[in-house]
Protein backbone atom coordinates (compact mmCIF):
# COMPACT_ATOMS: atom_id res chain seq x y z
CA UNK A 1 0.00 0.00 0.00
CA UNK A 2 1.47 3.16 -1.36
CA UNK A 3 1.67 5.91 1.91
CA UNK A 4 3.27 9.54 0.99
CA UNK A 5 7.00 8.62 0.35
CA UNK A 6 6.73 5.06 2.45
CA UNK A 7 4.79 1.69 0.94
CA UNK A 8 3.42 -0.44 3.69
CA UNK A 9 3.67 -4.22 2.91
CA UNK A 10 0.94 -6.93 4.52
CA UNK A 11 1.12 -10.23 4.12
CA UNK A 12 -1.62 -12.47 5.89
CA UNK A 13 -0.26 -15.76 6.96
CA UNK A 14 -1.44 -18.96 8.64
CA UNK A 15 0.00 -17.17 12.11
CA UNK A 16 -1.73 -14.13 11.45
CA UNK A 17 -1.42 -10.59 9.87
CA UNK A 18 2.10 -9.30 9.48
CA UNK A 19 3.15 -5.76 7.94
CA UNK A 20 6.78 -3.98 7.10
CA UNK A 21 7.78 -0.51 5.60
CA UNK A 22 10.68 -2.51 3.91
CA UNK A 23 11.83 -5.48 1.94
CA UNK A 24 15.05 -6.81 2.27
CA UNK A 25 15.34 -10.43 1.75
CA UNK A 26 16.04 -12.78 4.48
CA UNK A 27 16.88 -9.46 6.67
CA UNK A 28 12.82 -8.10 6.51
CA UNK A 29 11.60 -7.51 10.26
CA UNK A 30 8.01 -8.41 9.83
CA UNK A 31 5.80 -7.06 13.08
CA UNK A 32 2.51 -8.96 13.78
CA UNK A 33 -0.59 -6.62 13.00
CA UNK A 34 -3.71 -7.25 15.80
CA UNK A 35 -2.06 -9.14 18.56
CA UNK A 36 -4.62 -8.65 20.87
CA UNK A 37 -7.62 -8.33 18.14
CA UNK A 38 -6.64 -10.51 15.30
CA UNK A 39 -4.48 -13.24 17.58
CA UNK A 40 -2.52 -15.71 15.80
CA UNK A 41 -5.38 -17.22 13.47
CA UNK A 42 -4.89 -17.75 10.02
CA UNK A 43 -6.00 -14.77 7.85
CA UNK A 44 -7.18 -15.68 4.62
CA UNK A 45 -6.90 -12.70 2.50
CA UNK A 46 -5.47 -8.83 3.47
CA UNK A 47 -6.74 -6.05 1.04
CA UNK A 48 -6.00 -2.30 0.89
CA UNK A 49 -7.15 0.73 -0.64
CA UNK A 50 -4.61 3.68 -0.92
CA UNK A 51 -7.69 6.31 -1.63
CA UNK A 52 -8.48 6.37 2.05
CA UNK A 53 -5.71 4.30 3.80
CA UNK A 54 -8.02 1.48 4.63
CA UNK A 55 -6.53 -1.72 5.13
CA UNK A 56 -9.11 -4.84 5.71
CA UNK A 57 -8.22 -8.28 6.38
CA UNK A 58 -10.49 -11.73 6.39
CA UNK A 59 -9.62 -14.70 9.14
CA UNK A 60 -10.76 -17.91 9.36
CA UNK A 61 -13.21 -18.02 12.07
CA UNK A 62 -12.18 -15.16 13.97
CA UNK A 63 -14.40 -12.51 11.26
CA UNK A 64 -13.32 -9.98 9.24
CA UNK A 65 -11.18 -6.44 10.62
CA UNK A 66 -10.30 -3.35 9.38
CA UNK A 67 -8.62 -0.52 10.12
CA UNK A 68 -7.73 3.06 8.64
CA UNK A 69 -3.85 3.96 8.45
CA UNK A 70 -2.51 7.31 9.65
CA UNK A 71 1.42 7.13 9.56
CA UNK A 72 3.57 4.28 8.53
CA UNK A 73 4.95 4.62 12.21
CA UNK A 74 1.48 4.62 13.97
CA UNK A 75 0.62 1.04 11.56
CA UNK A 76 4.03 -0.56 13.17
CA UNK A 77 3.62 0.50 16.68
CA UNK A 78 -0.15 0.15 17.41
CA UNK A 79 -0.88 -3.27 16.04
CA UNK A 80 -4.46 -3.10 16.37
CA UNK A 81 -7.88 -3.74 14.54
CA UNK A 82 -11.59 -3.73 15.03
CA UNK A 83 -13.64 -6.39 14.20
CA UNK A 84 -15.90 -5.07 11.61
CA UNK A 85 -18.36 -7.70 10.99
CA UNK A 86 -19.91 -9.88 13.87
CA UNK A 87 -21.61 -13.32 11.99
CA UNK A 88 -21.02 -16.19 13.10
CA UNK A 89 -22.92 -19.74 11.76
CA UNK A 90 -23.15 -23.24 14.43
CA UNK A 91 -22.79 -25.78 14.96
CA UNK A 92 -20.66 -26.14 12.25
CA UNK A 93 -20.27 -28.84 10.89
CA UNK A 94 -24.23 -29.13 11.00
CA UNK A 95 -26.67 -31.85 9.35
CA UNK A 96 -29.84 -30.23 10.56
CA UNK A 97 -30.15 -26.88 12.08
CA UNK A 98 -28.02 -23.68 11.43
CA UNK A 99 -28.24 -20.79 13.71
CA UNK A 100 -26.58 -17.40 13.61
CA UNK A 101 -24.96 -14.75 15.91
CA UNK A 102 -25.69 -11.81 14.26
CA UNK A 103 -25.69 -7.78 15.31
CA UNK A 104 -29.02 -7.40 13.68
CA UNK A 105 -32.17 -8.35 12.12
CA UNK A 106 -30.54 -9.20 8.57
CA UNK A 107 -31.78 -11.17 5.03
CA UNK A 108 -29.65 -14.25 4.77
CA UNK A 109 -28.88 -15.94 1.40
CA UNK A 110 -26.96 -19.14 1.46
CA UNK A 111 -24.81 -20.59 -1.35
CA UNK A 112 -23.00 -23.42 -2.65
CA UNK A 113 -19.34 -24.15 -3.13
CA UNK A 114 -20.15 -23.17 -7.00
CA UNK A 115 -21.77 -19.94 -6.02
CA UNK A 116 -25.28 -21.02 -6.40
CA UNK A 117 -27.94 -19.61 -4.84
CA UNK A 118 -29.81 -22.36 -2.96
CA UNK A 119 -31.38 -20.91 0.21
CA UNK A 120 -32.51 -17.06 0.54
CA UNK A 121 -34.45 -16.15 4.02
CA UNK A 122 -36.16 -12.65 4.29
CA UNK A 123 -35.33 -11.96 7.84
CA UNK A 124 -33.12 -13.22 10.58
CA UNK A 125 -32.09 -13.16 14.20
CA UNK A 126 -29.65 -14.62 16.53
CA UNK A 127 -32.27 -16.46 17.74
CA UNK A 128 -32.84 -18.05 13.99
CA UNK A 129 -32.72 -21.69 12.99
CA UNK A 130 -32.46 -22.45 9.87
CA UNK A 131 -33.36 -25.68 8.76
CA UNK A 132 -30.72 -26.88 6.40
CA UNK A 133 -31.18 -30.87 6.38
CA UNK A 134 -32.68 -30.83 2.62
CA UNK A 135 -29.65 -29.43 1.58
CA UNK A 136 -26.89 -31.97 0.26
CA UNK A 137 -23.47 -32.84 1.94
CA UNK A 138 -20.86 -30.14 1.31
CA UNK A 139 -19.39 -26.55 1.97
CA UNK A 140 -21.47 -23.97 1.67
CA UNK A 141 -21.10 -19.74 2.56
CA UNK A 142 -24.20 -18.12 4.46
CA UNK A 143 -23.75 -14.09 3.17
CA UNK A 144 -25.66 -11.44 5.26
CA UNK A 145 -24.99 -7.47 4.97
CA UNK A 146 -23.07 -8.21 8.13
CA UNK A 147 -20.90 -10.58 6.20
CA UNK A 148 -19.67 -13.92 4.90
CA UNK A 149 -19.48 -17.48 6.78
CA UNK A 150 -18.56 -20.65 5.55
CA UNK A 151 -19.74 -23.84 6.92
CA UNK A 152 -20.08 -27.79 6.35
CA UNK A 153 -23.45 -29.79 6.01
CA UNK A 154 -22.41 -33.02 7.26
Amino acid sequence: MPFGNDTLFFVATSTGLYATKQINGNATVWTQMGQNSIGNVVCEQVKTRALDSLIVVATHGNGIYSSKIKSVDEVLSLHEFTQTYELEAFPNPTDMFLSFTTKEKTPLAIYDINGKQVLYVEQITSSSKINVSKLSEGVYFAKTNQGTVKWVKN
